[in-house]
């Protein structure tokens, strides 16, 4: 039990933000945005094929991170102005 508790935290910590990051970096260069997307599910299928260390937790965790990224940008494109 502690070892799915610690896995979670390093998912949190680590995958969430790098998938918030990958939402900015589609909005300012979608090329750059989706080598790096690509260049991480790559990543993760190797550690997967290699380690047996079930990636699918980890790219869950970046896509959260992803849908995070992408409802904060578009609230923040659609508020009045003068709202924030």
């Amino acid at each position: 039990m502690e070892k799915l508790a610690s896995r979670v935290r390093g998912c949190v910590q680590v995958h969430i933000p790098l998938g918030i990051f990958n939402a900015l970096l589609l909005a300012m260069d979608p090329a750059a945005g989706i080598t790096f997307g690509l260049g991480f599910l790559g990543y993760e299928h190797l550690q997967d094929k290699y380690k047996k260390d079930e990636s699918y937790k980890d790219i869950f965790g970046w896509l959260c991170g992803i849908a995070i990224g992408v409802v904060v940008l578009w609230v923040l494109k659609y508020l009045p102005k003068g709202a924030v």
